[in-house]
């Protein structure tokens, strides 16, 4: 049976691929070797999402960040521009180290917000060299650990800058939280964890080229769901893929690349497979498993392999 998926809380939206910094605790380790040969996203690719999302009537958050700073993309204020021209009324939320603020940072913060950016949130990290400079010039509040979260429901119109605690120091909340990013980060799990995850059925990532992968953990895209390029963003939504990864979740079943490795836990887990918690999942049958082991692959990604010290 087919349980039709509803619209997912927020699309988060890579504009690019790649960082300038390298946090020990982060899972670019595990798709780049250094700084550099970054991906980004095109304004075709961000239209054609800008679209679908609009034909969707999806009332989704948009979030800018996912494997990379959003602010190496040269056209990032026109590609936020696409997205609110589109989504009038959605809202509009970028996470930043805050490297394509400088020069000038005042000024490229208020381009951000006149391009249609509701929400501006800086990490804070301790080896971050731009954040203490921007905080003296642009205007802001700092909120540690969750006090407040840029991922927040604001109201239309909302123009805030968020400087988040540094993620090391946080002792709270969700940005205290650090996984393993599916083991880019730090090594894979051995055994899987018995529990669900609300990821893919309230999230969904859209990579730099518009390719899909089950969520922003997979960060190297083992468990590829879907391209907007070929396929309306509903029709991905609801495919086979998710459908049977979510009929695993659901039922505390990791045992599936790369969910299997992943250490993330989930908030509010109860209220799945639908926002109230009134519906259930069936099991994947064993024909639905099959399916799905020579789907997921560790050999196939979508973004290029770096191994990590534990998998050499």
């Amino acid at each position: 049976m087919k349980i039709e998926q509803e619209a997912p809380f927020a699309i988060q939206v890579e504009m690019t691929e790649g960082c300038n910094l390298f946090c020990r605790f982060c899972g670019i380790h595990g798709i780049r070797s250094s700084a550099g040969d970054y991906k980004f996203m095109s304004f075709e690719v961000a239209h054609n999402l800008a679209v679908q999302i609009l034909r969707s009537g999806w009332k989704c958050r948009i979030e800018f960040a996912m494997h990379g700073e959003p602010t190496l993309n040269p056209k990032y204020n026109d590609i936020i521009s696409i997205f609110r021209y589109h989504l009038p009324n959605h809202q509009l939320m970028m996470l930043t180290n805050g490297v394509g603020l400088f020069p000038m940072p005042k000024v490229k913060v208020n381009r951000l917000f006149y391009a249609g950016l509701n929400v501006l949130g800086i990490d804070a990290y301790n080896h971050n060299p731009y954040w203490k400079k921007i905080i003296r010039k642009v205007p802001g509040k700092f909120y540690p650990g969750e006090a407040k979260s840029p991922h927040a429901r604001v109201r239309p119109g909302t123009r805030e800058v968020i400087y988040l605690q540094d993620i090391t120091e946080a002792k709270s909340g969700g940005h205290s939280v650090l996984n393993n990013h599916c083991g880019c980060a730090t090594p894979p799990l051995v055994e899987s964890m018995v529990s669900r995850c609300a990821k893919p059925f309230r999230e969904m990532s859209i990579r730099w080229d518009g390719k899909i992968a089950i969520c922003c953990n997979d960060w190297r895209g083992h468990y590829f769901c879907g391209d907007i390029n070929l396929f309306s963003i509903e029709e991905i939504w609801n495919n086979k893929a998710f459908q049977i990864a979510r009929k695993m979740l659901y039922n505390r079943d990791r045992e599936f690349i790369p969910c299997k490795w992943c250490d993330a836990k989930s908030y509010r887990v109860g209220l799945l497979p639908d926002k109230m918690g009134k519906q259930e999942l069936p099991k994947a049958t064993g024909k639905e498993k099959k399916w799905l082991s020579k789907h997921a692959k560790v050999d196939r990604t979508l973004a290029e392999v770096i191994k990590r010290k534990w998998e050499k």
